[in-house]
């Protein structure tokens, strides 16, 4: 129930907006939960996945595609000479050693660092030019990466060079937001969740729109087929 004042003040907007009197009922609803945990049984398939993941991250700035296991030291080449990079940074995960990330970079005339746990890798990050890790989760909906932090996931890896690259093995590619955060409530939320969603992008006050201020300005991701 409502009071006198309540109800003229609601009468006022169904006014103001057309009708002919408030609604005073809530609307039904089909479905109730959380967005997005409706119908997660019945996901796209992979391909869809693929393609909305690109169009979307491209749509944010970035650089998106797919790239078979073999073209990856050719692809880690081409961005050490694109952006002339000297040092180098990548998470201490088996895959980037499995897809010759290390290897590709010394021979390009780049040093490699792999992230452990010592004190002056922060230091190091910050001379580094590109940062390259796999990732958690990839969400197709929005284009974004999500990165939980781990002794072997660097948060700095993918955050203070100015150039980021993202390998992501096809099978981590989600449909949705929900299906990450259900895992991460399942499995244990990390210490840091990051997600990642193109490159770094800054508004002041005057709507101006700066990339690369607070982290990388260059951000590649590709779908490991």
């Amino acid at each position: 129930m409502v009071d006198e004042k309540e109800g003229a003040f609601l009468s006022h907007i169904a006014r103001r907006l057309g009708r002919s009197k408030p609604l005073i009922e809530a609307p039904q609803r089909k479905t109730v939960g959380v967005a997005g945990l409706v119908d997660m049984d019945s996901p796209q398939g992979k391909e869809e996945l693929i393609e909305q993941f690109i169009i979307n991250w491209n749509n944010l700035h970035g650089i998106a595609g797919t790239v078979y296991k073999s073209e990856i030291p050719g692809l880690i080449r081409k961005l050490v000479a694109e952006h002339s990079v000297q040092k180098a940074f990548g998470w201490n995960v088996t895959e980037l050693s499995e897809y010759g990330v290390p290897e590709a970079v010394v021979s390009s005339g780049a040093e490699y660092t792999a992230w452990t746990e010592r004190e002056d890798m922060i230091d190091l990050a910050e001379q580094c030019t590109l940062g390259i890790t796999t990732c958690d989760f990839a969400i197709a909906e929005t284009g974004t990466l999500a990165l939980f932090a781990s002794p072997e996931h660097g948060r700095v890896v993918s955050l203070f060079p100015w150039v980021y690259l993202a390998l992501i093995p096809v099978e981590r590619l989600v449909p949705r937001m929900t299906e990450v955060l259900s895992h991460a409530t399942e499995h244990g939320m990390p210490s840091s969740l990051n997600f990642v969603t193109g490159p770094s992008r800054t508004g002041d006050i005057e709507m101006v729109l700066t990339v690369g201020v607070h982290g990388p300005g260059k951000v590649y991701a590709y779908i490991v087929e």
